[in-house]
Order: C-alpha cells, then sequence, then structure tokens
C-alpha cells in the first residue's frame, strides 16, 4: 500500500486513489477502508471540529472497487403511501411508515453479501413530496404525487447529487423535470437533497433560514440553522473531484457542519438527513447512529430505531 504526504500535509494516497484534505491532523488520523478480505474500499477519516473534537466520521470511497446503490421502501411507490398535507393530517401514518437502520442493514446484507457501507438517504425520508431518487435513469418518488398535478415539478428545478462511478463535471445538478413518466435521465445513480455548501461556500437552506419568532407551516423545519443542533449527514464532493459521505453524529448546528465540510476540502455538499435519521453502518466497523435532537417532533427514540423509507448502499465491484 502506498502512502505519501505533501503540500503541506494535505495531499495522500492509499493504494492507487488519491485525496485532499485540509489538516495534516485529519491525514494522521485517516485509515484505509478494508473489506472482508483486505480490498482496499478506500479511506475512512474522523470528522473533527475546529477545535479538534471528534464529530463523526468522513468516507472517501473508492469508485473503482465499489459503487452505490439505493434501496426504496417500495410503499413509498404505491397510491396509498400516507400523502402529505398542509395541515399534518397524516403525520403519525407517515411516521409509521419504512424500516429502522437495525433492519435495513439485517435484510440487505443478507440478500446481498457484497454490502459493505449503508446510511440514511434523504432529508425529509421521503415525507416531502418532492423527495427522490434515480434509479437506472428512472425517477423515484411517492406514487401519490407523482399521479398528482398538484405536486408536479413546476416551480423550478429539483437538486440531485449524481452518485454514478464515471461523471463529468459537478456531481451537485439541478434537474428540470417535464414529464417524469417518461423521462430518463442520464445517471444510473442519484439522490435528491438540500444543497447547503455549494462551490465552497455557506448556501442558504430553503425553509430553514427564518427569524426566531417567524411561523412554521407543516412540512418545513422549524430549525435554525445557525443555532438548533443536532446530528447531520451529507454527500459531498470534494476540491478534487472526490465523493465523501459525512456523518456528525455529535450534535452541532447545519451551518456549523457546512464549515466544518469547507474546512476538510468540501466543494459542494447536499444534505442527506438530521436528528435520529442519521445513521451509518460500516462492515467489520458495525453501525454509528445519532439521538434524535432535544425537543424532536418524533420524540426521544434511541439511535438506529427511527423508521427510514430509504437508504444508501456500497457494494463492492468484482472487476
Amino acid at each position: 500500500m502506498a502512502v505519501v504526504l505533501c503540500a503541506g500535509g494535505r495531499h495522500f494516497v492509499y493504494g492507487e486513489v488519491d485525496f485532499v484534505c485540509a489538516f495534516s491532523q485529519l491525514f494522521m488520523e485517516a485509515r484505509p477502508w478494508l473489506g472482508p478480505n483486505g480490498e482496499h474500499l478506500g479511506v475512512i477519516a474522523p470528522l473533527t471540529s475546529s477545535t479538534g473534537y471528534r464529530l463523526g466520521l468522513l468516507i472517501y470511497p473508492d469508485l473503482s472497487k465499489v459503487e452505490f446503490d439505493l434501496h426504496l421502501n417500495p410503499r413509498v411507490l404505491s397510491a396509498d403511501f400516507p400523502p402529505w398535507t398542509s395541515d399534518g393530517a397524516n403525520r403519525e401514518a407517515m411516521l409509521q411508515e419504512g424500516y429502522p437502520i437495525t433492519q435495513w442493514i439485517r435484510e440487505l446484507t443478507k440478500a446481498d453479501g457484497d454490502m459493505v457501507m449503508l446510511s440514511n438517504s434523504v432529508q425529509s425520508n421521503f415525507q416531502n413530496p418532492y423527495d427522490c431518487f434515480i434509479q437506472d435513469g428512472i425517477l423515484q418518488r411517492q406514487g401519490y404525487a407523482a399521479a398528482s398535478a398538484e405536486y408536479a415539478f413546476d416551480d423550478g428545478p429539483v437538486d440531485i447529487f449524481v452518485l454514478d462511478s464515471n461523471v463529468r463535471g459537478p456531481r451537485l445538478q439541478s434537474c428540470w423535470v417535464t414529464d417524469e413518466r417518461n423521462e430518463r435521465f442520464p445517471w444510473r445513480r442519484a439522490v435528491s437533497g438540500r444543497p447547503f455548501v455549494t462551490d465552497g461556500e455557506l448556501r442558504k437552506i430553503p425553509h430553514w433560514d427564518r427569524e426566531e419568532n417567524e411561523d412554521v407551516k407543516y412540512g418545513e423545519v422549524p430549525w435554525l440553522p445557525n443555532s438548533t443542533e443536532a446530528a447531520f449527514s451529507a454527500v459531498c464532493e470534494s476540491e478534487d473531484g472526490q465523493v465523501v459521505l459525512a456523518y456528525a453524529i455529535q450534535p452541532l448546528t447545519a451551518y456549523d457542519f457546512g464549515r466544518v465540510l469547507i474546512d476538510s476540502g468540501i466543494r459542494d455538499a447536499v444534505l442527506l438527513g438530521g436528528s435520529g435519521d442519521v445513521g451509518v453502518w460500516i462492515e467489520g466497523r458495525g453501525l454509528e447512529a445519532a439521538a434524535a435532537r432535544e425537543g424532536s417532533a418524533r420524540g426521544t427514540q434511541p439511535p438506529g430505531t427511527r423508521n427510514l423509507n430509504g437508504v444508501i448502499a456500497l457494494k463492492m465491484l468484482h472487476n
């Protein structure tokens, strides 16, 4: 295994893949990510605050050795999935949908022995009718939303992050959807999300930036990104084009999370989850899951027990 450190501690190599990180401390604590038979699958590094406090972890997958896969609760696609309503009438029914991450891990690893990582997927866990996956070029979202003109993508583009192995240009894309039933997209795997870091700078999160006493409508997140602390996860692209999965298991504000990612060399980042949704399982390391934020509307469930309607996975390739 080749290991190289140069340029003031910013550049390192594990195996055949180059990575860039912001601090020599990150390099010193980064470790090769090894598969069950010693395969080099990438790099795992700590996610730390500016003072060196460990917040969680960063995963730099080697996309020549692993590939992304997306898994959706099939109920999401059915017409009787509980629809989003402005008054929150279906909230309790929506929270019953899906499975805890521990069940996703158990069932998916049993079905596919090449699975080496699994985590939560979209920020609102498919409660928002505009949440979506792209799988094999086809848009997938709630069945009731896809069938209703009320939820057509008329107001603007959908922000997605492309997960394919070979991508030319930025992975963060604003995607216009005109005919979702017949349209085909040029990507095999992509996930929707809220960009909060773009071009190495913080970006306002829609519906989150508000005054302390401003009314919050159902479906909007009543968090203040500069003061509300929670766990967060994100899928990112570094300055040199590397895909990075980031998990802050320890609570911090959304904008502090963004600042830490920027300090770690991230150019673009899309939120995948917050609070008790956040969890990541790595083969050989086990599950790291977050507790729900204090005062969460969904209650104080133990880490790893909140229902998820979709997950992101990485599986080994056999080249």
